[in-house]
């Protein structure tokens, strides 16, 4: 999956700390964003701007296999934008959550435990939307696995998405 294709999909602004974090792997997820992506995504950068950085054109030059050489590059790119890493990995968590909700399971037990699963994957920040049965709730698990329950927390998934994005 080209995840810099998604970003652009959702209308998300890509900065070189956004792709820094899709190198290192935003929260616990191994890294999602390949050096092949990062050269085309510079030489698309090159297209669209008269002046640029050396580090983009060395990074549009730079080979498949370069994958040190590009983590330093871009790493030096990001270093030099006044942007928190925090701020860029809510982009990811708004990516990879829509891609989540497309294939929820059925069954709340399942779904219910998918998105806890993901939101660990980010040690569960403040701002999530999800709520995990018997952490910091006594919601009772006839109540929390219901149906009801289930579908109430996917809206509430689908909310905090487009909350998120109007802060982008």
């Amino acid at each position: 999956m080209n995840y810099i294709q998604l970003f652009k999909s959702k209308n998300i602004p890509i900065t070189w700390t956004s792709l820094l974090l899709g190198i290192e792997g935003p929260g616990k997820f191994e890294g999602l964003v390949d050096s092949e992506e990062i050269k085309n995504y510079a030489i698309e950068f090159m297209d669209l701007n008269d002046e640029f950085p050396n580090e983009v054109f060395e990074l549009a030059s730079a080979y498949k296999d370069e994958k040190e050489l590009v983590y330093k590059l871009v790493k030096e790119l990001s270093s030099r934008e006044l942007i928190e890493k925090d701020s860029e990995l809510k982009k990811w968590i708004v990516i990879l959550l829509v891609e989540k909700l497309k294939n929820m399971p059925e069954k709340p037990l399942y779904g219910l435990i998918s998105l806890t699963e993901f939101w660990r994957k980010f040690d569960y920040p403040v701002y999530s939307p999800h709520v995990v049965q018997g952490r910091g709730n006594d919601i009772q698990p006839e109540k929390y696995y219901s149906e009801e329950f289930y579908r109430a927390c996917l809206l509430e998934h689908k909310k905090g998405i487009t909350e998120t994005k109007m802060n982008f």
